[in-house]
Formats: structure tokens, sequence, C-alpha cells
């Protein structure tokens, strides 16, 4: 990128960008989607195979139900994190020296959580 393509000062500080936000009545990706996951629809239940009213949502989540029992490993992944919540990982740090006294490792620990502090705080800044 040129630096003669950079406008500078585009916005002054502290203003918005777009002062006069979303027209009135425009609706968010999220309530249309939430609108067409609770219609109503008659089709056959995957589990019990009998025609019945279901919203869409519930119509996929059994869906994801009858994979996980017919031995969709993804599927019974799926179903068990939303149920139970994701498992937590743990890594394993293997480092070259086998000779790290207690105090090494705690300072590269330290270092490391300073690293992962400075990530958020950035992450949460955009």
């Amino acid at each position: 990128m040129n630096d003669e393509n950079i406008i500078p000062y585009k916005f002054k500080k502290g203003q918005s960008g777009n002062p006069k936000g979303r027209p009135k009545g425009s609706k968010s990706i999220r309530s249309i989607i939430k609108k067409y996951l609770e219609k109503e629809i008659n089709h056959k239940n995957p589990l019990t195979g009998k025609d019945e009213n279901l919203s869409v949502q519930d119509h996929m989540i059994l869906t994801a139900i009858a994979k996980a029992i017919s031995g969709d490993d993804r599927a019974r992944e799926d179903v068990l994190n939303r149920l139970y919540g994701k498992p937590k990982e743990h890594i394993n740090i293997k480092t070259e020296k086998d000779d790290m006294s207690e105090e090494e490792i705690n300072e590269e620990l330290e270092r490391l959580e300073k690293l992962d502090e400075q990530f958020r705080d950035k992450k949460k800044e955009n």
C-alpha cells in the first residue's frame, strides 16, 4: 500500500464514522435468522419418522441428534458440546532443556501469561 493512498484525519477524534447509524426499520442478520428458525414447518421428525409441525430450529436440532445416534462422530461431538460444553484442552509443553529449574519454568510461564494478556487486550480494543 502506498502512503499517498492514505487519507489522514478523515474522521475527527471521538466522531462516529456513521453518525446516522443503521436506518430505522432495517433488520439485523440475527433477527432475520431468528425469524426463520422460529418458523413452523410440517416435516418428518428425524427421530420418530412421523410428520409433525416443528420449528426449523427444532428440526435442525433433531436432525443433529439423529445423525449422532446413527454414528456420525462430528454430530455426536457437536450435540454433546452444546449440551455439556466443550471439554478443556490441556497442552503439554516440552522444552529443549530438560534441566530447567522450577524458577526458570515459572518465569517462562509468567512471560507467556503476559503475552496472552496483551493479546486479549488488543482483541478487546478491536
